[in-house]
């Protein structure tokens, strides 16, 4: 099959081939081969110049390639000559120009600005994590501490509250009233198993105080024992010593005196000192048989406000004490004995064992020289108590005022025998009755006795 050569336009595609055009298939084959001869020396012509075009082209490209390789050369040589300078000179004017301080900083500023955000952020985000969990762990520490503080100040309060308790409950045990009425209106207000038990065991506590067999009595610094105090002595220790109260309730609950229940119900419905309270209940039930327990103060008020009329009750002994207190500053005259013996009157009138109180008036008698007076109430003394140590003394007052001397020194000597006592001698010496015998040298003064003892070791 012969071989035919195809036609191609600009693009570089094939022409429409010959045979799909349909006028040739009608020309003979002569003519056919003629144009095909004309065709083939056609396109090898076109070939031709085709060649000598690119032939053309080829030098006119390579001529501008020369030169542009020539330029390039000569600013190589150039640049290899005149560059370094050039290069240093600029790199010189740009670092004193960009590389100066204010330069710097403002490039260092800007850098901050465009970097530092995000460095920071990349950096913290990390943080901020874990400090959103540790706050998250802080705020549960937080309430958990807020609910333990919560529960510690209930539990501080409550013992607190329990320590106070324990406080009043020792201090009314030491004898403390105020104590003791605090305790008992918080059980009102705030009632607890607590005060119920710290109340009941001060009550167990006075019970057994007063079951005791012996208490703290009266008794002489100089002999240690009771040298026989009266019912008014006794009264006038409770009432105006807070060091021998306790003691004289003791030993005035000794003497069952029913005139002195006036004085114990004062005491127990109105002293500051539980102890003494409790005690003058004791003797009030011991005295009047009323059943009454050592805390039952409530008894107490009934009963007195049942009994406040009763004579028996009643004793007075204001009196006794006026003239205790005022006397020693008192000149002796008859006005001044008279208000003296009116002031004793009260006390004596309403308590028949005031023994003290009719001696002093025995002996404010002796000063208005009514003897027989004065030894009618010495005699009523010494016979319901033999040896009352103020009798004795003012007996032998009397016997002065009869000039029986020796009689009189005798009784004072037997005295200071039973009763050597520092205030029998002190009224002796000091009191103007017993002048006549107070320097005769019979007298066995017990400072003397003391003084001799002393000269022994």
């Amino acid at each position: 099959m012969k071989n035919k050569n195809k036609l191609y336009n600009q693009y570089n595609k094939p022409l429409v081939s010959d045979e799909s055009s349909n006028f040739t298939d009608n020309l003979s084959p002569e003519i056919q081969a003629l144009i095909e001869t004309r065709l083939n020396s056609a396109i090898d012509d076109l070939r031709e110049k085709n060649r000598d075009d690119l032939k053309e082209l080829n030098k006119a490209h390579t001529r501008k390639w020369k030169w542009i390789t020539f330029i390039s050369c000569t600013i190589t040589v150039i640049t290899f000559f005149y560059a370094p300078k050039e290069i240093y000179s600029w790199i010189k004017e740009t670092v004193a120009k960009e590389l100066t301080v204010p330069e710097i900083e403002k490039s260092a500023k800007k850098m901050i600005q465009e970097k530092m955000i995000e460095f920071v952020d990349n950096k913290m985000e990390p943080l901020n994590t874990q400090a959103n969990k540790l706050k998250t762990s802080a705020e549960k520490v937080q309430d958990k501490l807020l609910s333990m503080e919560t529960n510690l100040k209930k539990e501080q309060k409550n013992l607190t509250h329990q320590l106070e308790i324990y406080k009043l409950s020792l201090a009314a045990k030491a004898g403390s009233r105020k104590a003791y009425n605090k305790l008992l209106e918080e059980q009102k207000t705030n009632p607890s198993d607590l005060l119920n038990y710290s109340i009941k065991n001060i009550e167990l506590f006075y019970d057994a105080d007063r079951s005791e067999l012996s208490y703290k009595k009266v008794v002489s610094k100089e002999t240690m024992k009771d040298p026989g105090y009266s019912t008014d002595e006794l009264v006038y220790f409770l009432k105006n010593s807070n060091v021998l109260s306790l003691a004289a309730i003791n030993s005035l609950g000794d003497l069952k005196s029913k005139s002195t229940i006036k004085e114990l119900c004062d005491i127990a419905l109105n002293s500051n000192n539980l102890r003494l309270a409790t005690r003058a209940t004791k003797y009030i039930e011991e005295i009047t048989e009323e059943k009454i327990r050592p805390l039952d103060f409530d008894s107490v008020e009934i009963f007195w406000n049942n009994n406040k009329n009763n004579i028996e009750y009643l004793g007075d002994y204001d009196g006794y004490f006026n003239f205790i207190q005022q006397s020693p500053g008192k000149t002796i005259s008859t006005h001044n004995i008279e208000l003296f013996i009116s002031e004793l009157d009260k006390t004596i009138s309403t308590d028949p064992n005031a023994y003290a109180s009719k001696c002093l008036k025995a002996n404010l008698l002796l000063y208005l020289n009514k003897i027989e007076a004065a030894k009618k109430i010495i005699k009523e003394v010494l016979e319901k108590k033999r040896d009352y140590r103020w009798a004795l003394v003012y007996n032998a007052a009397t016997k002065i005022k009869e000039s029986k001397l020796d009689d009189a020194i005798k009784i004072i000597n037997n005295s200071f025998d039973k009763y050597p006592l520092a205030e029998l001698e002190n009224e002796i010496r000091s009191n103007s009755l017993f002048k006549p015998i107070v320097t005769d040298k019979r007298i066995k003064w017990p400072s003397l006795k003391i003084k001799n003892n002393h000269n022994l070791y």
